[in-house]
């Protein structure tokens, strides 16, 4: 297995890499966090429905499983505040286990860590390719 971390350096990136790692790596029956600040409380209370929510300091950390409405939802659901940080996500943090891999999404979105296999790293890097140097790999 090898661990990966992607950093998006360039923020006008559009999010379908985003949703693409998505696809690959988030499955129903996972394990699964997702943390939002306290003040996010549209986002909470989506979170909120895949999982039990517990306050973490300044964040809510809803704890629970994947399905298949959570991923719809990640795959549609562009946030539109984008502005001022280009969110590829509306959740903080999004961590997810399952099947011998891990996904950590994280500021959004805009930076993520994987542990995967070899071939899993390939779909990555082609997937990351046509966005030349807008990430760090």
């Amino acid at each position: 297995m090898k661990n990966v971390w992607i950093e998006m350096v360039y923020n006008r990136v559009p999010r379908d890499w985003w949703t693409a790692l998505i696809g690959r790596f988030v499955s129903p029956g996972d394990a699964l966090e997702i943390r939002c600040w306290r003040e996010e409380e549209r986002e909470t209370a989506a979170a909120s429905r895949y999982g039990t929510p517990t306050e973490e300091g300044n964040e809510i950390s809803v704890h629970g499983t994947v399905t298949a409405d959570l991923i719809d939802e990640l795959l549609a659901d562009a946030p539109e505040d984008r502005e001022i940080y280009n969110k590829m996500t509306k959740y903080f943090t999004i961590i997810v286990e399952g099947a011998g891999r891990h996904l950590g999404s994280y500021h959004y979105g805009t930076q993520m860590d994987l542990t995967c296999s070899d071939e899993d790293l390939a779909f990555v890097l082609d997937t990351l390719r046509p966005y030349g140097d807008s990430f760090v790999v």
